[in-house]
């Protein structure tokens, strides 16, 4: 009597497209032994083939801002000898969508507005940097009030990716005696 060992290995590699760290692999492995009967005279083996098993389907595990090309890695029916299974899953970041707001609060009116796409986690550009639209904005008169942008990421849900500039009249005293003159 003689017996002889095999595994069969699948193993589910992520891999993200911006570098980011992935998801650790996930392995699984069915183990095969076959039994046999070696004649001592010729040395030839018959061996009883071992029963098949199954190697289980994988979902791909959910990330925030990333979708996987692969939802489930199928799992298979295997046998002894079979080769072993090898997939690579790849995570894409998902577009999103920014908006900043320019307001001028005297009057309750939007000046102004930019949108920007991107993808998960890079950082928002907008055409016009608002610390130079800010600047703009005083150069006509404009007292510059509050920003809530400060160089953020995209985010994964595109209502945290918006913002808001906010200003108001500036104003200057008027001598009545020197019209046209500021203190």
């Amino acid at each position: 009597k003689v017996s002889r060992n095999d595994d069969v290995n699948m193993t589910v590699h992520y891999v993200m497209d911006d570098n980011s760290e992935a998801p650790s692999d996930n392995k699984q492995t069915v183990n095969f032994t076959e039994n046999g009967t070696q004649d001592l005279v010729t040395q030839k083996i018959t061996w009883t083939p071992a029963d098949s098993q199954t190697l289980n389907d994988v979902p791909s595990p959910v990330l925030t801002g990333y979708t996987a090309d692969i939802k489930t890695a199928n799992g298979k029916v295997v046998n002894f000898g079979d080769p072993d299974i090898n997939v690579i899953v790849h995570y894409s970041a998902n577009a999103q969508t920014a908006k900043i707001t320019y307001i001028d609060d005297t009057t309750k009116k939007n000046l102004d507005s930019q949108a920007a796409i991107g993808k998960f986690g890079q950082t928002i550009t907008f055409a016009t940097a608002p610390a130079a639209e800010i600047e703009n904005y005083k150069k006509k008169g404009y007292v510059f009030v509050s920003n809530n942008f400060d160089n953020q990421t995209y985010q994964a849900v595109d209502s945290n990716n918006v913002f808001e500039v906010h200003f108001k009249h500036g104003t200057t005293p008027v001598d009545p005696e020197h019209p046209g003159a500021g203190y």
